[in-house]
C-alpha cells in the first residue's frame, strides 16, 4: 500500500474540497515527526592524521602502541612514521595514491598506516589468507603497483608482478640514516583515507573509498557515547578486512587512547589471556567472539561493544551485570556504525540497535525510495549524512549508493542530497530507536563477516562452466542454533520450477554430483576466503520458482531447515564414501570432541569427515582447541582449518604430555624454606630423623584445610578399611608387596608438620611400621576413628590374624589429605600387581608437586576477582542450623535412583544433573531463587599435564551457585550449570584461607551451612565392592564426614547409587528419607522434561495421592486448609470446611509424646507412624500443642 492511502482525505474549506496532498507532502509531515532526524548531522572537516598530531602534541609520552612486538609512545609513532615517509617518496608513493598493505597484527601496521595518511596517500589493507587471485583482483582494481609489507609476506604469490617495499625495524633505520625529519602537506578532508572491499553479487568483490571527512564525522560524533577516550586500551582483536579494525586503529589514536595488538596465535587460541596480558579495557568484536569469553576471565574489560551480527538475550545476560555492554550497527560503507545503543542491560531487546550517531536513518518502503515509512512500520533502512563513502570504484556496482528522495531533498533543502540503501529491514519505536528485523535480499552474515550469497552462487556457475546452477543460503539446521553456509545446486538442464514427483527438491547425491561436490570446495578456495565457502553441496533435483518465475528460496529454506545434520550429511559425498579403515585412538578422542563442541551427533565415524562439513566454524574451531587442551591435546586454530579431515587432523595432534615433560623439581625447593630451619622443625615435630626425610614440600589448600579442620575436631575426616584376606593369600607377602607400593607413592610415606603458619607434608623414605592384631572387634574398637597429630604419618597399615574366627584382614588407617577415590583405586590395583610379580615394574606417575607448582604460581588477584563474581550480589538462605554445643550423631541412609539409558540430555553430563536435582531440594527447603551446594571436585580437570597420573588427593572443595529461574527450559538450566562448573575448574584450588573472610556473611553462613555434594564413577564405587585384588573383600568402612549432610553419588549407565552421611541432630531419619524422595523426583523428571520449564518439572512434586485425605488417624489437632495452588500444595477435599479436626495419635521415631511439649521456636518435626502404622508424610509445623499444631504435606516448603 503507498503511504498516502493511510492518510484521511483532506477536509473542505469555504465549502471546496481542498487539495489531495501529494506523495512528497505526506513523506514530509513523516519525517518532521522523526524529531531525532530533525538536524543535518554535523560534518567534520578534518583529516585522521591530523587529529593524531594533535593527540601527539597534547600527550607525546602517552602511551599509543602496545603490541606484542612493542610499545611506542605518541611521539615515537609519530617519528617512525615520520621517518618511512622518504622511504614511500623514493617509491614514488604520492598524494591521491592507493597502497595496499599486508602485514600480520604489528606495531609495524599502526606506523605504516599513518605515514601512508601523511603522505596524503589511501591505503587498502589485505588479509594475507586471502587466496592469491582475489587478492590481485583488489590490487589491479585500485591500479596499485607497490606493496607495503612485513618480512613474512614478501614473498606472497599475489604481489610477484608488484614492487615489494618491507617494513620492518631495519626499513625504518635505514631510512633514518638517509633521510632527515620530513614534510608533508596539510591534509585534505575531501582525500581519500582508506579503500575496503565487500563481497558483491557479481562473483567479484566491491570496493568503495572512505573519506578523512567521513571517518571523521563518523568516529568523533560516536567516541563520546561509546566512552571511548585518552583512558580507553583497545584491544585490536577484528581482521583487517572487517571494518571494525579501522576502528581499534584509527578512533583510538584520534581520542589519545592505546592500541593492543596482540600476536596471531594468542588472539586466535586464547584471547582471555591476551585480553589480561596487554590490560586491554575495551573490546569490540561480534557476538560469537563473546561467546568464546566468561567474564571472570577478563575482570579488567570495562566495555565491551558487539557488532557485526545480531546481538541475542544470553548475551546481555552474561554480560551486562559485569560491564557496558553496547550494541553497535553500521555499513562497511557508512563508516564503520551509524546507530549504537550505549546501555544493553536486562529486559533490552536484543535487537534494537539504539538511536542514530554521526548520520540521520530513515526507513522507507522497500520498493519505493519515495515512500517513508511512519513510526512503528517495517521497511529498508536508508543512510544519510555526512558518513557516506564515495561510492563503490566499479561501476556496475552503484545500486545501494543513489540520489536521496524527493521528499527529503526539499526536507534538506538540498538537491545533491546523497543515501545509500542498506537493505535491512527495521522499525523506528516511539524514542527514535530503532528495531533491526533483518535482510530483503541476498546479503547475509557469517562470524560478523558480510556476504553477497550471489559471489558464491556465480562462482560456482563458473567454475561449473554454467553446467550447474546453485542457491545458496545460510541457515541453521533443525533443533540447532549455529547457522550453516549451505549450497544446493541443481544441473543446469533440470526442468526449473517443476515440483519433484518425490515432494522434496533435496536428493542423495549422484556419484557424478559428490565427485563435483569434492572439487568445487577446493576450485572455490582458489578465489573465497574460508568463510564464504559452503559448508554443505547438497543435490536438488532443480531450482525451485514462484509462481512469477523467481528464485523460490523461501521454499527451499523450509525444506533445508527440516533436515538436521545426520540427515543432511546423509545426502553428501562424506555419507556415500565408505571407509571400512577402523580410527585410531587419537581419532576417536578428536571425533568426540568434534562431537562436544559442535554440540550435534557426528554421523558413524569416517577417517575422511570433514569439520567445516559438519558445520564447524572459526569459532567453533577456537572451541575445539580449549577442549583439546583439557584432554592434553594440543591443537591450533590454525591447524584446524588447514586440516579439516579427521584423519588429517589427528596427525597434526600433538600430546601435551610430550611437549610438557616437567622441569625436574628439586627436592625442599617448594617450600620458601631454609633447608636447616626446615629440618630442625621436622625434627621437633615429629619423630623422624634428618637422614629419613626425602623431601618437604606445601600441603594442597584443600590438604591444609582439611588437616586444621581435624585438629579443631578430633576425630573427624578420617578412614578405615578392613579386608578380609582369604587364606589362600600368604599374609606375609602381602605385607611385602604393600611395602613396594608404599615406596613407589610418596603420599603414603607422608607426614604434615607446622611451619611459618603453614602445613608441609614431609615424605620420607622409610617402610611402614606394621601394627599387629590379634582380634577384629579389639582393633575396631581401639583403633577407629584414630586421633589425628601433627608429626603422626597420615597413613598406617595393619594386619589382623582374628583367632576367635580363625580369619585374616589387612587394614588401612588414614586422613583424608593422604588419598581420594581415583589415586585409592589405583593403590589398591598396585597391590595386587606387586603380589602376583615380584618383578613388577610401576608406570610412572606424575608427581604431586607438579601440581604445587602450578599452585603456586596462581595469580591470587584473578581467583579472588573470579570468586568475587561468582558469588557476590546474591541472597542466600542456609540449607541447615545446626544446634550450638550438641554433639554430633553420625547416621547414613542408602539408596538408588534408576532410570533410562536413553532419557540422557544431548551435551549434559549425569553429574550435573545430579547437582541440579539436589539444588532444587535445597531450593525447596530454602525457598531462595539462589542455592549454594559445596561441591568435591576430583581434581583430574584441572589444566596441568599428566593430573591425572598423580597418585595423591588432588581434590578441590568449591562452592557452586546455582540460580534457579522456573521459566528457563530445563536444558537452558542445565547447561548453565555445566558452564559455570566449567569455568571454575582453572580455579579450583583457591586458598580459601585468604578468600574466606572477604565473602559476605550471607554468603559464608549458606556456604557453611550447604549440603556437601561428591559425584563419582559407578567404577569408583566398585573399588570398595567387587573389583578388589587378590579376592580382598571389604568388611568394614568408616569415615568421618564433616559436613553435617554430605551426599556421595555413584553414577552408573542407568542407576544412581547414593550415600547420604548425615547428623542426626541436624536431620532426623525421616527428614533424609523424604529429602531423598524429592531428589529421585526431581531427577527422573529432569531427563524427561524435553524442552518443559524448570516450573513444570518442579510442579509435579507436589501431586499427593487422593488417600492421604483417607486415613484413619486418632487424637485431635486442627491443619489448615487454605493453601495456595501457586506453591503447588495440595487443596483440601472440596466438600470439607476450611478448618477441620482430625482425630489422630502422634507417634514419632524416638520422639516421646511428652518431649513434644517442649519444642519452641520455628521448628518442624517429622512422623513417618501413626497409629493405623500408614506412612502419612507429614510435616508438623511448630505451634502451641493446646492449641493444635497445623500439618503441612511433606512435600511443601513454608518458612514459617
Amino acid at each position: 500500500m503507498a503511504l498516502v492511502e493511510t492518510y484521511p482525505q483532506a477536509p473542505a474549506i469555504n465549502g471546496q474540497a481542498a487539495k489531495e496532498p501529494s506523495p512528497v507532502d505526506v513523506a514530509l509531515q513523516i519525517a518532521a515527526s522523526h524529531t531525532w532526524n530533525k538536524n543535518r548531522p554535523p560534518e567534520f572537516l578534518d583529516s585522521v592524521h591530523e587529529l593524531i598530531k594533535k593527540r601527539t602534541v597534547q600527550s607525546p609520552l602517552a602511551e599509543a602502541v602496545n603490541s606484542w612486538d612493542g610499545c611506542l609512545t605518541y611521539q615515537e609513532l609519530d617519528e617512525l612514521s615520520d621517518l618511512l615517509i622518504g622511504t614511500l617518496r623514493r617509491e614514488s608513493i604520492e598524494a591521491g595514491t592507493v597502497v595496499p598493505l599486508c602485514f600480520e597484527k604489528s606495531k609495524w601496521t599502526i606506523v605504516t598506516i599513518l605515514a601512508v595518511m601523511k603522505i596524503g596517500a589511501a591505503f587498502l589493507l589485505l588479509d594475507p589468507s586471502h587466496p592469491a587471485a582475489r587478492l590481485e583482483y583488489m590490487i589491479e582494481t585500485v591500479k596499485a603497483n607497490v606493496v607495503l609489507c612485513s618480512p613474512l609476506y614478501a614473498q606472497h604469490e599475489a604481489f610477484t608482478e608488484l614492487r615489494r617495499l618491507i617494513v620492518d625495524e631495519s626499513t625504518v633505520n635505514l631510512a633514518n640514516g638517509h633521510v632527515g625529519y620530513q614534510t608533508y602537506p596539510k591534509g585534505d578532508p575531501r582525500a581519500a583515507l582508506y579503500i575496503m572491499f565487500t563481497s558483491g553479487t557479481t562473483g567479484m568483490p566491491k570496493g568503495f573509498t572512505i573519506e578523512h571527512r567521513a571517518f571523521c564525522s563518523s568516529a568523533l560524533a560516536r567516541a563520546s557515547i561509546i566512552q571511548r577516550d585518552e583512558k580507553s586500551r583497545v584491544l585490536q582483536f577484528a581482521a583487517f578486512t572487517f571494518d571494525p579494525c579501522m576502528e581499534d586503529m584509527l578512533t583510538t589514536l584520534m581520542v589519545g587512547g592505546c592500541i593492543c595488538i596482540p600476536n596471531e596465535n594468542q588472539r586466535i587460541n586464547d584471547l582471555a589471556r591476551c585480553i589480561r596480558d596487554l590490560d586491554a579495557n575495551f573490546l569490540n568484536v561480534t557476538p560469537g567472539v563473546s561467546d568464546l569469553l566468561e567474564p571472570q576471565d577478563v575482570p579488567g574489560l570495562k566495555i565491551l561493544l558487539l557488532s557485526g551480527e545480531s546481538m541475542k538475550e544470553r548475551h546481555i545476560e552474561k554480560w551486562s551485570p559485569h560491564l557496558q555492554l553496547i550494541n553497535g550497527y553500521g555499513p562497511s560503507e557508512c563508516c564503520i556504525k551509524c546507530a549504537v545503543n550505549p546501555k544493553m542491560i536486562p529486559g533490552t531487546k536484543p535487537n534494537n540497535i539504539g538511536r542514530p550517531v554521526g548520520s540521520s536513518l530513515w526507513i522507507i518502503n522497500p520498493s519505493n525510495l519515495e515512500d517513508i515509512m511512519p513510526i512503528g512500520a517495517e521497511g529498508e533502512l536508508l543512510i544519510e549524512g555526512p558518513t557516506l563513502a564515495r561510492g563503490y570504484l566499479q561501476q556496475n556496482a552503484t545500486k545501494s549508493f543513489a540520489e536521496a528522495p524527493s521528499w527529503l531533498k526539499v526536507f534538506r533543502n538540498d538537491p545533491t542530497a546523497r543515501i545509500y540503501k542498506t537493505g535491512d529491514l527495521a522499525i523506528y519505536r516511539e524514542d527514535g530507536s530503532i528495531d533491526f528485523i533483518g535482510r530483503r535480499d541476498t546479503q547475509a552474515k557469517i562470524n560478523g563477516q558480510r556476504i553477497e550469497l550471489g559471489e558464491i552462487e556465480s562462482l560456482i556457475s563458473k567454475v561449473t562452466e554454467q553446467k550447474y546452477r546453485a542457491i545458496v543460503e545460510v541457515i541453521p539446521l533443525k533443533d540447532e542454533q549455529q547457522p550453516m553456509l549451505i549450497a544446493s545446486i541443481a544441473h543446469a538442464e533440470a526442468s526449473s520450477g517443476i515440483r519433484p514427483l518425490e515432494g522434496k527438491y533435496v536428493t542423495r547425491s549422484t556419484p557424478d554430483f559428490a565427485q563435483l561436490a569434492e572439487g568445487l570446495s577446493q576450485q572455490l578456495a582458489t578465489w573465497l576466503p574460508r568463510y564464504m565457502i559452503p559448508s554443505l553441496f547438497l543435490q536438488i533435483r532443480s531450482i525451485p520458482l514462484t509462481i512469477h518465475g523467481k528464485t523460490d528460496r523461501k521454499l527451499l529454506r523450509y525444506e533445508l531447515a527440516e533436515l538436521d545434520r545426520n540427515s543432511a550429511i546423509c545426502f553428501t559425498k562424506a555419507a556415500d564414501k565408505s571407509v571400512d579403515v577402523p580410527l585410531s585412538s587419537q581419532e576417536e578422542v578428536l571425533l568426540k570432541l568434534w562431537s562436544q563442541v559442535l554440540k550435534a551427533g557426528i554421523p558413524n565415524g569416517r577417517k575422511d569427515l570433514d569439520f567445516f562439513q559438519l558445520g564447524g566454524n572459526s569459532f567453533t574451531a577456537i572451541r575445539l582447541v580449549t577442549a583439546a587442551r583439557q584432554v592434553d591435546l594440543h591443537l591450533t586454530v590454525a591447524d584446524i582449518l588447514q586440516n579439516p579431515r579427521l584423519s588429517d587432523q589427528a596427525q597434526v595432534t600433538a600430546s601435551l604430555k610430550d611437549e610438557t615433560a616437567a622441569v625436574p623439581i628439586q627436592p625442599f625447593s617448594l617450600t620458601g624454606e631454609n633447608l636447616e630451619g626446615l629440618l630442625n622443625a621436622v625434627a621437633e615435630q615429629s619423630s623422624l630423623n634428618c637422614s629419613a626425610v626425602e623431601d618437604v614440600y606445601p600441603c594442597t589448600p584443600l590438604q591444609s584445610y582439611w588437616v586444621d579442620y581435624t585438629l579443631g575436631h578430633p576425630g573427624e575426616l578420617q578412614a578405615l578399611w578392613v579386608y578380609s584376606v582369604p587364606t589362600f593369600v600368604d599374609i606375609s607377602k602381602l605385607q611385602r608387596a604393600w611395602e613396594k607400593v608404599v615406596s613407589g607413592i610418596p603420599i603414603l610415606r607422608a607426614t604434615v608438620i607446622k611451619l611459618s603458619g603453614r602445613y608441609l607434608q614431609v615424605i620420607s623414605n622409610g617402610k611402614p611400621v606394621w601394627e599387629e592384631w590379634t582380634s577384629l572387634q579389639d582393633f575396631l574398637k581401639q583403633r577407629a576413628p584414630r586421633d589425628f597429630r601433627i608429626g603422626r604419618p597420615l597413613t598406617s597399615s595393619a594386619v589382623i590374624l582374628d583367632h576367635a574366627s580363625n580369619q585374616q584382614y589387612f587394614a588401612l588407617t588414614s586422613h583424608h589429605s593422604a588419598w581420594d577415590g581415583w589415586s585409592k583405586k589405583i593403590v589398591l590395583q598396585r597391590l595386587g600387581e606387586f603380589y602376583i610379580d615380584t618383578e613388577f615394574s610401576a608406570p610412572k606417575s606424575t608427581p604431586l608437586t607438579h601440581l604445587l607448582r602450578q599452585v603456586q604460581a596462581t595469580n591470587v588477584d584473578l581467583h579472588r576477582n573470579f570468586w568475587a563474581s561468582q558469588l557476590s550480589k546474591v541472597n542466600l538462605t542456609p540449607f541447615f542450623h545446626k544446634p550450638a554445643n550438641e554433639p554430633a550423631k553420625a547416621r547414613s541412609y542408602n539408596f538408588n535412583v534408576s532410570f533410562s539409558a536413553t532419557g540422557r540430555i544431548d551435551s549434559i553430563t549425569l553429574s550435573t544433573v545430579v547437582q541440579a536435582a539436589w539444588a532444587l531440594v535445597v531450593h525447596q527447603e530454602s525457598s531462595s531463587d539462589a542455592v549454594l551446594l559445596t561441591v568435591l571436585l576430583s581434581g583430574r580437570e584441572f589444566p596441568l599435564p599428566g593430573v591425572d597420573e598423580i597418585i595423591a588427593p588432588t581434590v578441590a572443595q568449591i562452592p557452586l551457585r546455582i540460580s534457579i529461574d522456573r521459566q528457563d527450559t530445563v536444558t537452558t538450566w542445565l547447561e548453565s550449570i555445566q558452564r559455570r562448573l566449567i569455568s571454575t575448574i582453572p580455579f579450583m584450588h583457591a586458598d580459601w584461607d585468604i578468600f574466606r573472610s572477604q565473602l559476605g556473611n550471607n554468603v559464608r553462613q549458606a556456604w557453611e551451612s550447604s549440603p556437601l555434594v561428591v559425584i563419582h564413577s559407578v567404577s569408583e564405587r566398585q573399588v570398595d565392592d567387587e573389583a578388589l585384588p587378590l579376592g580382598l573383600k571389604q568388611v568394614e568402612r568408616v569415615f568421618t564426614h564433616k559436613i553435617p549432610f554430605t551426599v556421595e553419588c555413584y553414577v552408573g549407565s542407568e542407576t544412581v547409587k547414593t550415600d547420604i552421611f548425615y547428623d542426626e541432630t541436624v536431620f532426623s531419619p525421616i527428614v533424609v528419607q523424604a529429602l531423598c524422595r524429592r531428589f529421585e523426583t526431581f531427577f527422573q523428571n529432569i531427563l524427561a522434561a524435553g524442552n518443559s520449564t524448570v516450573h513444570t518439572t518442579t510442579a509435579t512434586l507436589y501431586t499427593e495421592p487422593a488417600s492421604w485425605w483417607e486415613l484413619s488417624l486418632t487424637g485431635s489437632f486442627a491443619f489448615r486448609s487454605d493453601r495456595r495452588s501457586d506453591t503447588g500444595l495440595v487443596p483440601p477435599p472440596s466438600s470439607g470446611p476450611r478448618v477441620k479436626t482430625v482425630e489422630f495419635s502422634l507417634r514419632a521415631h524416638g520422639h516421646p509424646r511428652q518431649e513434644l511439649t517442649r519444642l519452641e521456636g520455628k521448628l518442624w518435626v517429622f512422623y513417618s507412624e501413626i497409629s493405623s502404622g500408614v506412612e502419612a508424610k507429614l510435616r508438623v509445623f511448630y505451634s502451641e500443642i493446646s492449641s493444635g499444631v497445623e500439618l503441612y504435606s511433606t512435600y511443601s516448603s513454608y518458612s514459617s
